[in-house]
């Protein structure tokens, strides 16, 4: 269980500031083996403490009778204390110089000056008072409690320090990156590669295709000639169309010799000439029926028609 007393020794450098001139002494009888003592009026020490509550405790002799010192708590008014006549010659230590009243439970300042002394100042230091320590009331729990957080908060400032650094650090980095790559990209043409774009499908034609640059058109045409390529003027219209008209052929034989120089001009090209159209005879028209027998080898045969009947 810890104690509800904090000890403050007068020698406390981290609790105690003195102004002027002070002795340091002591013995095995008072706290720490030390006291503090000045024949110096208006002399003076602060005790920093956190608690409810401050007492002063010292050492007394035969020549302190009639010794003055003042006692103030931060702003407050100061109390002043006189040392008693004492019917003992003896030294008395830790005596209780002043004990304050209750306080709030928070850091508190008090301020020790002297008042009166007896004695010469610089003689053998007889006629003052020694302080030997400082008693202070509910600072057991407070006090450790401050240290703590005084503690973590040096620990996470430089933790904090650290992170932020390198989360700057990281965004240089990344923006030095970013405008490499962008560089990069201006230099090289190369745009990148944009995601969720969908292509655009070409829609291409089923019997033409336009040849590309630097290559010779295909010598194939369309089976059918009944489709003409876009953006045809009307002289090239009637030309093909005039050039696809054939005329009645003569013969059975002379047709099949039209259809197959049809064929071989499709496949010769679009250069190929257009076969010749042989000069048709005058048709005769038959009297009688029967069978008449043809000559493949004619080049150009009158056109025969049947016998014209009429009803009796």
């Amino acid at each position: 269980m810890s104690s509800p007393f904090t000890i403050i020794d007068d020698r406390d450098k981290n609790s105690v500031s003195y102004t002027g001139t002070w002795v340091v002494g002591g013995s095995s009888h008072e706290t720490d083996a030390t006291v503090s003592s000045s024949l110096t009026v208006g002399d003076s020490f602060k005790v920093f403490f956190a608690g409810t509550s401050i007492g002063v405790y010292g050492t007394l002799d035969a020549t302190s009778a009639g010794v003055q010192s003042a006692y103030t708590i931060d702003d407050g008014s100061p109390a002043n204390v006189t040392v008693p006549e004492s019917s003992s010659g003896a030294d008395r230590f830790k005596q209780l110089f002043w004990q304050s009243d209750a306080l709030s439970n928070t850091t508190h300042t008090l301020t020790v000056t002297m008042r009166k002394v007896n004695g010469v100042p610089g003689g053998d230091g007889e006629g003052t008072i020694w302080f030997d320590y400082f008693n202070v009331t509910g600072s057991a729990d407070r006090a450790p409690g401050s240290r703590k957080k005084i503690d973590l908060a040096a620990i996470i400032a430089p933790v904090i320090v650290v992170v932020v650094l390198a989360i700057l650090c990281g965004g240089l980095l990344l923006r030095r990156r970013r405008h490499r790559q962008q560089r990069y990209n201006d230099k090289d043409g190369n745009p990148g590669i944009e995601p969720f774009v969908t292509p655009t499908p070409m829609r291409a034609s089923p019997l033409l295709a336009v040849p590309a640059a630097g290559h010779r058109p295909s010598k194939f045409r369309p089976v059918s000639d009944d489709i003409d390529p876009p953006m045809s003027s009307p002289a090239s219209s009637q030309s093909r169309s005039s050039n696809k008209t054939l005329r009645p052929a003569a013969s059975l034989a002379d047709l099949k010799r039209q259809q197959r120089d049809a064929v071989s001009s499709h496949r010769g090209g679009v250069a190929a000439p257009a076969p010749a159209i042989p000069v048709q005879p005058e048709s005769i028209q038959h009297v009688d029926s029967g069978i008449r027998e043809l000559d493949p080898a004619a080049v150009a045969a009158p056109v025969e028609f049947p016998p014209v009947y009429t009803p009796h």
